[in-house]
């Protein structure tokens, strides 16, 4: 009988000390840390695996499913990659040209990717790409000028379209400006949604010179 009290008191004293340390805030040893991106984007990997991500998703803990759209709506990055040229790096000439001119023409290409990021974990491209050829003076062709988008992560996320997209300058004059703005979004059940707008706006020269500036809002 006293074994038997004995054991009871103990179980009891367990149970107090785990409940003070629930209220206190103590986090388990076996609790994940929902701070942790890498404990998010895996999260996010399961859910991606499930047959219902919804459900799925509903079925986690509320502090996970906070964490989750808490990391879409203010943990994010957005990487900025410029790219383009000739073959090996190089502007070429244009085979077309008169060998005694002293202002061939030449061509480049104009390449701006920017990519929202979660950690290790891709959801988004948008990216535009500009070919225009010059000798020094003017733009000497019509510049081509195209958008893309892709989505990487598909889970609660959608590519709506293109909102704008306009060109200045061009053939004949000393410079060409594009710009181009998309509109993703992202609705995680019940969190209602959240909309993206990237942008690019780019400029290039007729002496070969390029700039952009990237931005989303």
């Amino acid at each position: 009988m006293l074994r038997k009290l004995a054991l009871m008191m103990a179980m009891a004293m367990v149970i107090a000390i785990a409940s003070a340390a629930y209220m206190g805030g103590v986090v388990s040893a076996d609790e994940p840390d929902y701070n942790d991106l890498d404990v998010i984007v895996e999260l996010l990997h399961n859910l991606e695996a499930a047959d219902d991500p919804d459900a799925a998703f509903l079925a986690l803990p509320l502090e996970a499913q906070n964490a989750i759209i808490t990391a879409f709506a203010t943990r994010t990055t957005l990487d900025v990659e410029e790219s383009g040229g000739a073959s090996k790096g190089q502007l070429r000439i244009s085979k077309a040209d008169d060998p005694n001119d002293p202002e061939p023409e030449r061509c480049d290409t104009h390449i701006i990717s920017v990519t929202k990021r979660l950690a290790g974990l891709k959801i988004y491209t948008y990216k535009t790409k500009t070919r225009w050829c010059f000798n020094g003076r003017i733009i000497t062709q019509t510049p081509s000028f195209n958008v893309y988008a892709r989505l990487h992560w598909k889970v609660w996320w959608e590519f709506v379209g293109h909102l704008s997209t306009s060109e200045s300058g061009g053939k004949g004059e000393r410079t060409h400006t594009d710009s181009a703005q998309g509109h993703f979004k992202n609705c995680p059940p019940g969190a209602g949604c959240v909309h993206y707008y990237p942008s690019i706006e780019k400029t290039q020269t007729a002496n070969g010179k390029k700039s952009s500036v990237s931005h989303e809002e």
